[in-house]
């Protein structure tokens, strides 16, 4: 037989197995979903409320219990669900017929059984805010919710003000929005958030400005440059990331997380003499680790094959396997050694860093 129709039985047999496995998450359960999605495991519903068990229970039945059991725990949150599917979790991409209605079902049915009732309903008491100048101490915020559930304050407004806990912080001048929510839980549903907003006046005394250069496009497991800003009043300029999961800000020192858009914002709040500067906002990109030489190589040909020949663009397919080794060079190496589909031939080709950059590739192929 020809070695070339070796090399494709292999690779048939190779991939046959692993969409096998792949389609009940690699012959196990792993739940990992409170740790790694950031998505919470209690009941939740898009509703905030039970909805149809009972269709729920039949749709657990014809496309989850034959990999999870009788109940999944995490499935009792519907964006929990959605969000392994989004993501091919376990090879759940197949899942389209999974929408959010459906999602919501399913919830309803693995927290109340078949025959859910509607969760009570709560309330949120939080008092109007009188207006605010600059340069006070942090605000404490209070709100109750009629369940006795604690609840939560958010900031839609950042460049103005900024919460953390309870605690409120006046940047700016301008509109500061708060927004009080309570989440619901197995016993109530959620509340209808409550937003209030009051105007931040600048301090008195001299103007001011602020010079905030960007820093530019910035690369995942390259050194970050120090951020740089100043003020007119040479008062010290302060920083704060609006995009946690992508930057975040210590002092000077910027942190790449995440591939993604990475918001930074300079802020000098004023003093005796200088009233509050102008917020000033910079935008830039982080792309991971040489995604282009990744690209390269992973459309480099050998033998007239590359990987781009077999696999496709990434993306391209809704559960391509390629995409598990997004970011994660182990899965590359993997393939190699243990000869998935053929792929022993590449032993010895690739450096360990340009595995690092395929796979760096794959996680941000439209960088």
């Amino acid at each position: 037989m020809p070695r070339y129709l070796c090399y494709l039985i292999k690779f048939w047999i190779g991939l046959s197995i692993a969409v096998f496995l792949s389609a009940c998450g690699g012959g196990g359960d792993d739940d990992g979903e409170s740790e790694n999605s950031g998505v919470n495991t209690i009941f939740s519903t898009s509703t905030n409320a039970a909805t149809n068990s009972a269709n729920g229970q039949v749709l657990y039945a014809a496309n989850c219990a034959s990999c999870h059991g009788a109940s999944y725990f995490a499935a009792k949150n519907y964006a929990s669900t959605l969000s392994a599917i989004a993501r091919n979790k376990g090879g759940m991409g197949y899942l389209s017929n999974i929408g959010t209605a459906e999602a919501n079902d399913i919830a309803s049915y693995l927290a109340f059984g078949a025959t859910a009732s509607p969760l009570p309903t709560q309330s949120i008491n939080f008092a109007a805010l009188i207006n605010q100048t600059l340069g006070g101490a942090p605000i404490n915020l209070t709100a109750v919710a009629s369940s006795g559930l604690s609840v939560t304050f958010t900031s839609s407004t950042a460049a103005v003000c900024s919460v953390s806990g309870t605690a409120l912080t006046l940047l700016a001048s301008g509109i500061c929005t708060l927004t009080a929510s309570q989440t619901g839980n197995t016993s109530f549903a959620a509340a209808s958030p409550v937003t209030r907003s009051f105007n931040v006046a600048a301090a008195p005394g001299l103007a001011q400005t602020i010079s905030f250069t960007s820093p530019g496009q910035q690369y995942m497991g390259v050194a970050t440059p120090a951020l740089v800003a100043t003020a007119t009043s040479n008062l010290p300029v302060t920083f704060a990331s609006t995009t946690n999961s992508v930057c975040t800000v210590s002092g000077s020192a910027l942190t790449l997380r995440l591939p993604g858009t990475c918001t930074v914002l300079a802020n000098q709040t004023g003093s005796a003499t200088y009233a509050s500067a102008a917020t000033i906002t910079n935008t830039f990109y982080v792309v991971a680790t040489n995604a282009a030489a990744g690209k390269t190589i992973y459309n480099q040909q050998f033998s007239g094959q590359s990987c781009a020949s077999c696999h496709g663009v990434p993306g391209s397919q809704s559960t391509s396997l390629i995409l598990s080794a997004a970011n994660a060079d182990v899965v590359l190496n993997s393939a190699i050694l243990n000869n998935i589909g053929g792929m022993r031939i590449l032993t010895g080709r690739y450096s360990a860093q340009q595995i690092l950059d395929m796979a760096a590739y794959l996680a941000t192929p439209n960088f």
